[in-house]
């Protein structure tokens, strides 16, 4: 059960907390706003667990600690961009790279006593803002807001 429920963990873990009630409260309240981002926020946290998997980090998984940034990045995708199957894709390749980012960091920065916090996100999330007009498909939205709204 615990490796099923890492995914909300993970979202929980945007706030430094672990636990898989708050994770599904966080989902919750998102998708009352806009169904689509709470979908970006679960899915996002479960691609980002999916790697952690196969980086082969069982533990980290559980606490979250592969989610946050994953879930993180694929919001941003679906906050920034207009809705799309492009931007639906670059929102999961965000949660993916942003999970790969922290696994690299990871090791790096626990041998200096420190955790990587949100930095494979912002990271990611800022070569993601850079695709604006470069694909295909991709288009920043005049006004940010949601997946719902954005045009």
């Amino acid at each position: 059960l615990n490796v099923v429920a890492s995914p909300l963990v993970g979202v929980s873990q945007i706030f430094v907390v672990n636990s898989v009630l708050t994770g599904a409260g966080i989902v919750g309240s998102i998708a009352m706003y806009s169904p689509k981002l709470g979908v970006h926020a679960l899915g996002g946290s479960t691609l980002g667990c999916l790697v952690g998997l196969l980086f082969g980090n069982l533990e980290d998984v559980i606490f979250g600690l592969w989610g946050y940034n994953s879930a993180l990045a694929s919001m941003a995708v679906g906050t920034f961009f207009v809705h799309s199957r492009e931007a639906v894709a670059l929102s999961a390749g965000s949660a993916v790279a942003s999970a790969a980012v922290f696994g690299a960091l990871q090791p790096v920065f626990g041998g200096l006593g420190a955790p990587c916090l949100t930095l494979p996100f912002c990271a990611v999330a800022s070569a993601c803002y850079l695709l604006d007009s470069q694909v295909s498909g991709l288009k920043l939205a005049k006004e940010p807001h949601s997946p719902e709204k954005n045009a």
